[in-house]
């Protein structure tokens, strides 16, 4: 037998893998179509690993097909469907993406951002989502190109502006895309330019005409428009007349000599400021009348020197311009204006320093004005210590060398103060600037100030001075004593520079008084606090002082005595009379403090008339008296002070109270006195109490001044036990009497209807009360019942007790309470309940398919009953007809489904009971699939012919081939399913099989013909033959296979 064995083969698309995208809780299906022989088996792994299956990830079509429903974010990853037989194996991969909508971080939609233009600004777009979102961004809703300024980070952008300008101010947005959405962030994008002043070539130095007008302009520009102020010397100014074109001018219209000075202008806004300074200098108009007198000229380096030749002549003189005799000629720095009256030189050096003069020559003459010029530095302070130290009496230098021209004049300044050493012998100004001390004093510690001033400006510069002082300990005594549980503290105010550290040590070990429960307090100013000293303190203290200037030690020795003190644990005494009496006063102290007694502020002795001291302090008295009574002060004494204890002692006589009436009786509602006479000393106090408890004033109740109680109008509430109670500090007595009130009978009202159970006991109510206690008796329907053992039985309680009641008990029956004060009736309707019970019960049934399903149910009670049905545990409304206590279910036409149980519940306010029965709906059976199947399998190879029923009761399936019954065999075999499965399929396989499934409702039939290919076989093949010229010659050849073979001839 010849079995061809096919590799697995997988269909698969245009790639290897497929890519499967699906937004969380989606369907995702995988295909996996697979062919081969012999049949495959087909396994899923995810990851390269075996695929665990759930309600959510199942496996269909004999495992072909993989559904996972609903889709999570932990679905993603690489699925792989294996294929696999003893031909071989194939592979085909699916990568699912779960979709995740974009997020950006931080989640806010919108950020504003100001930058100051040329800084560098930074945009960072972190975005996340499945798959990884793609990042654009856009200027003003437009595309921006991805260019060096766009830089990737990690799951993000960062769009860094490295040196902003005005023009890129805009909306900047990041737009995070994928296939499950998009998401966007703004920011806003506000550029500030930074103020500044416009150079405009004019110069910074500035010679003035005294009453000639003068004007300084300051153009500013900046993002926003900058505010311009203007200061001369320091100090603001304003006015319209001076400050003109929104502050981008200053005018004078006519300058004075108070004019000249340093004029600054200042242009602020949030993103900044800008300053330019002026130095104005004023002139009066030169006359050059050959009087040779020289002008002397200071001007600041690096700034501007203008020097005026005012000659006047008709017509206008030559000017010339020498320096150190050597005629001068225009260069870069050099220029002549107004026909060579004014001289101006730019960038100024101390080298064009010397004497300069101009000529004017005309006709009639020549003249000459000379110039001294001196060009002046600004003054600078060399760098320095920023801080000096120095110890007590030694001498310190603070250094301030400066140097400038001309040179700077030197002050000092100690914490904002101005230092005079002219006037403080310690203090000495060297020539170079630096201050020295000597000798140094704790008040020298400060921060000092070195400033260098002159014409051309002033320079500053800071240093602190620190002075350090050997601690030292305030004077104090070195022995102390204190007292217990006062507060007490160890002196050691403790002083130097810096501030010292302060510790304490007892005995010689080191005290930790930062314990949260310590008796010890360390004092801001070093000193020990002892909260509460005690016997315990009684030691040597050693205080020890440190700072960096070395320490200093101070020893106290301490001694703590105790104070006197009398336990308070009596103060009132009370003996009764003729009986001893002991006043305890317990003192204690450190030294032992002596005791003594004064009553009523008469002091006492030892021993006197019926008393005497003890030993231990207490004052004992024989045998109180009344004059024994009487304030007690006990004092104890000792070296540390006195203690007073004040006691109080009461001699009594204990009350009597007279015998009262055993029994007092009165009517209801009227007036009663209930005697009681005490006596004792003190007198004592009269209460009353009924029954343990105490009486409360009014309601009715009143005790008289003699102690009697007197009710105003006696109740039922009012009967019982009363107890006189006379009491005095030395002790109490008691009266006893009982109060009877008669009261006639009372009836409790009850319910005046009572249900019982028919067959059940019950007990008919009736509490009476009354005084006396009133007789009972019962009637039925006004006819009187008797009283002993039977069916009525008359309990003690007044209750009447109905055995084993019936439906004839049902009645009026009264109950009559009576007594010699009075008689009282109840009546109470009784009814008896029956509970549900049933006449007809359903019965179960065994239905087929499409039949009529009837059950029918009946019950009787009192009341009537009232009937429900469920099915399967489920109430049941449809179908359900009711009438006069009957009840019937019915169904058209069953299905399976109405298979189950059912239940009739009747019941009413008695209680229910509960019929079932089960109904069973049988079904034919059912083939999956089509009724008639063509089947095609290889010859040799394993075939297996579907039969799949289903019913209830469950089908029987049998096979016959070609009409004739199927026999089970290692070859041939029926499956649990009812397929039949053929093992090495052979030749006579082929055929026409027919499945019959059938149980006692129906039969069912399938019809499925197997083929069986076969490669083509030579049954007859053709022999060689010989035959002579123009005979017929006849060449045999037949073959058999599956389909049937098509025989073809050939020559060769």
């Amino acid at each position: 037998m010849l079995n061809v064995l096919v590799p697995p083969t997988i269909e698969r698309g245009a790639n290897d893998s497929e890519v499967i995208s699906s937004a969380p809780l989606g369907l995702v299906t995988m295909e996996c179509q697979a062919r081969g022989s012999p049949p495959l088996q087909i396994s899923w792994l995810r990851d390269g690993l075996p695929l665990p299956l759930s309600q959510r990830v199942r496996l269909l079509s004999t495992g072909r097909t993989l559904r996972i429903s609903p889709a999570q974010d932990s679905d993603t990853g690489i699925y792989t469907c294996v294929a696999s037989s003893r031909a071989g194996v194939a592979e085909r991969s699916f990568i699912l993406q779960i979709q995740e909508p974009p997020a950006l971080e931080p989640s806010e939609s919108s950020e504003a951002v100001t930058a100051v233009t040329d800084s560098a600004v930074t945009f960072i777009c972190a975005a996340s989502g499945s798959p990884l979102p793609t990042l654009t961004w856009l200027k003003d809703g437009e595309p921006l190109t991805l260019q060096n300024n766009l830089v990737p980070n990690g799951p993000g952008t960062r769009l860094s502006l490295e040196s902003v300008q005005l023009a890129d101010a805009g909306v900047y947005s990041c737009v995070a895309g994928n296939e499950a959405g998009e998401v966007r962030k703004h920011f806003h994008l506000s550029v500030v330019e930074p103020p500044r002043i416009e150079d405009l070539a004019q110069p910074t130095e500035v010679a003035a005409a005294i009453g000639a007008p003068l004007e300084l302009l300051c153009t500013t520009a900046g993002v926003p428009a900058p505010s311009v102020t203007w200061e001369k010397d320091g100090r603001l100014l304003a006015g319209p007349g001076i400050v003109a074109r929104n502050g981008s001018a200053l005018r004078i219209e006519s300058v004075q000599a108070d004019d000249a000075g340093l004029y600054t202008c200042l242009a602020a806004s949030p993103a900044g400021e800008d300053g330019r300074s002026f130095w104005v200098k004023t002139q009066a108009p030169a006359h050059i009348g050959g009087s040779g007198e020289t002008r002397s000229v200071t001007a600041l380096a690096s700034g501007q020197l203008s020097l005026e030749c005012p000659a006047v002549t008709d017509p206008p003189p030559r000017i010339e311009w020498h320096r150190g005799g050597s005629l001068l000629q225009e260069d870069a720095r050099v220029r002549f204006l107004a026909q060579g009256r004014f001289l101006q030189i730019q960038a100024l050096g101390v080298p064009d320093s010397g004497e300069y003069s101009c000529t004017a020559s005309h006709a009639l003459g020549r003249t000459s004005q000379h110039f001294h010029v001196e060009i002046h530095t600004a003054p600078e302070i060399k760098p320095g210590p920023l801080a000096v130290s120095a110890a007590v009496n030694e001498s310190v230098l603070l250094p301030c060398a400066s140097e400038g021209r001309p040179t700077p004049q030197l002050t000092w300044r100690k914490d904002g103060l101005l230092l005079l050493p002219a006037g403080n012998p310690r203090l000495e100004l060297l020539s170079d600037g630096s201050l020295r001390i000597d000798p140094v004093q704790v008040q020298d510690t400060g921060h000092y100030l070195c400033v260098a001033s002159s014409p051309a400006g002033s320079d500053r510069r800071g240093l602190d001075l620190r002075v350090s002082v050997l601690p030292a300990i305030a004077p104090g005594p070195s022995n102390l004593t204190l007292t217990a549980h006062s507060p007490a503290s160890l002196a050691c105010e403790a002083t130097g520079l810096p501030k010292p550290h302060v510790t304490w040590k007892k005995n010689g070990h080191l005290l930790n008084v930062d314990l949260p429960r310590s008796p010890y307090r360390l004092l801001s100013s070093g000193s020990l606090l002892i909260a509460s000293p005690s016997l315990q303190d009684t030691a040597q203290f050693e205080c020890i002082v440190r700072n960096p200037a070395g320490e200093t030690r101070r020893l106290i020795a301490v001694a703590v005595r105790v104070p006197p003190t009398i336990a308070d644990d009596r103060t009132d005494f009370t003996a009764t009379r003729m009986s001893p009496a002991v006043l305890t006063c317990y003192a204690s102290g450190v030294p032992a403090p002596a005791v003594s007694w004064s009553k009523d502020g008469a002091q006492l002795g030892n021993r006197g008339s019926g008393y005497r001291v003890s030993p231990t302090g207490a004052l004992e008295i024989s045998r109180a008296l009344p004059i024994h009574a009487g304030r007690y002060t006990c004092t104890a004494r000792n070296a540390a002070g006195v203690a007073h204890k004040h006691l109080l002692l009461t001699v009594q006589e204990s009350p009597v109270v007279k015998p009262l009436p055993s029994m007092v009786q009165v009517r209801v509602n009227a007036g009663v006195v209930l005697p009681c006479e005490a006596s004792g000393i003190p007198r004592p106090v009269v209460t009353w109490q009924k029954e343990g408890i105490s009486i409360p004033a009014g309601a009715g109740f009143k005790v008289l001044p003699n102690g009697h109680l007197h009710l105003s109008r006696a109740s039922v509430e009012d009967a019982g036990v009363y107890l006189c109670v006379a009491q005095n500090p030395s002790g109490t007595a008691l009266g006893k009497t009982r109060l009877i009130v008669q009261v006639p009978p009372v009836i409790e009202a009850g319910r005046p209807e009572l249900s019982i159970l028919e067959g059940s006991q019950v007990l008919l109510p009736c509490a009476a009360r009354g005084v006396p206690e009133p007789r009972l008796t019962w009637s039925k329907d006004g006819v009187p019942l008797p009283g002993r053992e039977g069916k009525f039985t008359l309990l003690p309680s007044g209750e009447l007790m109905l055995k084993d009641s019936q439906g004839g008990d049902a009645g009026t029956y009264t109950c009559t309470a009576e007594n010699s004060a009075g008689k009282a009736t109840l009546q109470l309707q009784l009814s008896v309940h029956v509970p549900p019970a049933f006449t007809e019960q359903p019965r179960d049934r065994m239905l087929k398919r499409g039949e009529r399903l009837i059950l029918g149910c009946m019950a009787k009670g009192n009341p009537m009953p009232r009937i429900t049905w469920t099915v399967n545990n489920k109430p049941a409304r449809a179908g359900i007809w009711e009438q006069s206590g009957q009840s019937t279910l019915q169904r058209e036409a069953v299905t399976k489904e109405d298979s189950g149980t059912y239940a009739c519940v009747a019941e009413n306010g008695v209680g229910s009971v509960k019929a079932m029965a089960f109904v069973y709906v049988k079904e034919a059976p059912v083939l999956r699939g089509e009724v008639s199947a063509y089947q095609v399998e290889p010859l040799g190879g394993n075939a297996l012919l579907n039969c799949e029923a289903h019913s209830d009761p469950a089908p029987v399936i049998h096979w016959n081939k070609n009409g004739l019954p199927v026999v089970g065999s290692p070859h041939l075999r029926q499956l649990q399913n009812g397929s039949l499965a053929i093992y090495g399929t052979v030749s006579d396989d082929a055929g026409r099989y027919k499945c019959v499934a059938e149980n006692e409702v129906g039969t069912v039939e399938k019809v499925v013909t197997l083929a069986l290919r076969s490669a083509p076989v030579f049954s007859v093949k053709p022999q060689d033959v010989a035959v002579s010229a123009g005979e017929r010659a006849m060449l045999h050849c037949q073959a058999a296979g599956e389909p049937a073979p098509t025989v073809e001839w050939t020559r060769e």
